[in-house]
């Protein structure tokens, strides 16, 4: 499950797990409830695989809820990994530098698009020209002009 590849994964995260579980102070048996919770386990699978009455995960889980304020296991799951999620970003080491690009030019140096050149560089024109329309002739078209008629008051 997703506990176990956590687990597999490495250290910072089952110390993020330990972490959340040290300040949401969970006993040990919550904090091993709550690992098959996140793996999706039911109660019955808890209860077997931890050799404990269903009754006991329940009650396991009630207190669960009540120390981490939520009401149900989807709220519960949503609060751990959020939690994991910061302490990663919070624990992680900072990015290493990035390697700067090599001194020498490359032989035959490959086109740069358009929009990274600098504007000066820019051909005047970089778009295709824009169909031309028929300018309007002074003569007034079938109909002639109505606009003054109104306005005359006629």
């Amino acid at each position: 499950g997703v506990v176990g590849a956590a687990r597999a994964a490495g250290p910072r995260e089952e110390s993020g797990f330990g972490r959340f579980a040290q300040e949401a102070n969970l006993t040990g048996r919550e904090a091993e409830v709550l690992r098959h919770l996140l793996d999706g386990h039911s109660n019955r699978r808890i209860s077997r695989s931890l050799h404990i009455s269903e009754s006991t995960v329940k009650n396991h889980l009630h207190a669960i809820f009540v120390k981490l304020d939520t009401r149900d296991r989807t709220q519960v799951i949503a609060k751990v990994y959020r939690f994991m999620a910061q302490y990663a970003v919070r624990t992680a080491p900072p990015p290493s530098p990035s390697p700067s690009p090599s001194p020498s030019p490359s032989p035959s140096p490959s086109p740069s698009p358009a929009h990274m050149l600098p504007a000066q560089t820019l051909p005047a024109q970089t778009l295709p020209a824009q169909p031309t329309q028929p300018t309007p002739t002074a003569s007034p078209q079938v109909g002639g002009d109505t606009a003054g008629a109104c306005d005359a008051g006629g």
